[in-house]
């Protein structure tokens, strides 16, 4: 079988947080991956439960920088919910508690593991490997003085929040910005790790965290 990570919701924004500061905000919208499983004749598997081998999601820098950028929950275990639609089911990787320390223009990479096995640290250890990865859009982390605001919950949280899903809900809309893009937790479904890359420009060239200043 073959595995794929579609990032269904996009981060746009995320707030520069202190380490240990009562103020971090999350990166918003809450970044969502999906679990997509391709049997051997390229057709999709129907139950991603049924289908998939034990995973999880851990969200860590790659390679782990001299000092952490991420603060928050680095990891997610999958869940097996409803879609948009309300009928297909699919599993999710919700990254509701992610903040960067910087200020700057980032994108986040998150990595299927396969078999992760837990550690003293945050972050679970990577011994099953690396299956698959995605990365984000580059998006900005903005100074608090220039921070615009908190976006409104889009459908896609909302719809995974209504099934037990810890996410975020907020009914307001601080600043004029563009709609977000929108693409129960599940036995034997996998994990996926997210790493920041910082952006050199706001063109789209990454540049890898151990290459840094």
């Amino acid at each position: 079988r073959r595995y794929e990570l579609v990032i269904r919701q996009q981060p746009q924004r995320g707030r520069q947080c202190a380490l240990g500061s009562r103020e971090r905000r999350p990166i918003d919208p809450p970044p969502i991956c999906q679990l997509v499983i391709y049997r051997p004749d390229g057709t999709s598997a129907s139950d991603p439960a049924g289908s998939s081998p034990s995973f999880s999601a851990p969200v860590a820098p790659t390679p782990t920088p001299t000092t952490r950028r991420l603060e928050g929950k680095t990891y997610s275990s999958g869940h097996l919910v409803k879609d948009l639609d309300g009928q297909t089911m699919a599993c999710f990787f919700v990254f509701p508690d992610l903040s960067i320390k910087d200020e700057g223009m980032f994108a986040l990479r998150f990595n299927l593991i396969r078999g992760l096995v837990p550690s003293s640290s945050s972050s679970p250890s990577l011994a099953g490997g690396i299956v698959t990865s995605v990365t984000s859009v580059i998006f900005e982390n903005y100074s608090p003085r220039r921070f615009p605001g908190s976006l409104e919950s889009t459908p896609l949280t909302r719809t995974l929040a209504g099934q037990g899903v810890l996410a975020p809900i907020r009914n307001y809309t601080t600043a004029a910005a563009a709609s977000a893009p929108t693409s129960a937790s599940a036995s034997g479904a996998g994990a996926v790790s997210a790493t920041t890359s910082a952006s050199s420009s706001r063109r789209e060239s990454l540049a890898s965290l151990d290459k840094e200043k």
